[in-house]
């Protein structure tokens, strides 16, 4: 929970900071780590809110407890990341057929610098408590961090080219970045549907039916 309210939290902060630059700067690659970052802190508000409805006692109505409220959360979050990706993937692309001036600016770029300090730590946090409890959702957590400061990395390094050609590196950037964010989508529906459909959480229950 702890770590859910961090990611929740930080997360927030960096797609609200993010967003602002892209508006500011008219770059498509921003705005969609932007919501990159949001589809991060989406995944974490299903943490908490599914360990607290999952850990509900089971009732009448519901013999088998709760515990498959936490897949159906990701599976709707999961479709949400995915209009999000299709939507940033269509403007990246408008974006290469008809090119807009990006505003480059050395604040800007020692803020998103200032972000990836965030994910690293972040990634830090994940680790160290995942260790801690044995955790491999919170190590998974702490390599989504990594991932989201290469991405940006590669946000920073579209803007810094941009400056030295007249290619639009901003669209082609845009592209990677909604293919990131397709991709995670695809993660977080691949793994709510095994549950879903009744994969079994222990491989040796699996096998003894």
């Amino acid at each position: 929970v702890l770590s859910g309210a961090v990611g929740i939290l930080c997360n927030a902060f960096l797609f609200t900071l993010k967003l602002l630059i892209g508006l500011a700067t008219h770059s498509i690659s921003i705005m969609a780590d932007a919501f990159n970052n949001l589809s991060d802190g989406m995944s974490s508000l299903i943490s908490v809110v599914g360990f607290k409805v999952s850990s509900k006692a089971p009732d009448s109505k519901h013999p088998f407890g709760y515990g498959r409220t936490e897949y159906i959360a990701g599976l709707a979050v999961s479709f949400l990341i995915l209009m999000v990706g299709v939507e940033f993937l269509k403007s990246s692309v408008s974006r290469i057929i008809a090119p807009e001036p990006v505003r480059f600016s050395g604040v800007l770029l020692a803020i998103l610098a200032v972000s990836m300090l965030v994910k690293l730590w972040m990634g830090a946090f994940n680790r160290k408590l995942g260790r801690r409890i044995q955790s491999p959702t919170l190590l998974a957590a702490m390599q989504d961090s990594i991932n989201d400061v290469v991405t940006t990395s590669v946000v920073i390094l579209g803007m810094l080219a941009s400056r030295f050609t007249t290619l639009p590196v901003d669209g082609y950037v845009g592209v990677l970045v909604a293919l990131f964010v397709l991709w995670s989508g695809v993660g977080i529906a691949r793994d709510t549907l095994s549950p879903l459909l009744g994969q079994a959480a222990d491989p040796d229950i699996a096998h003894s039916i």
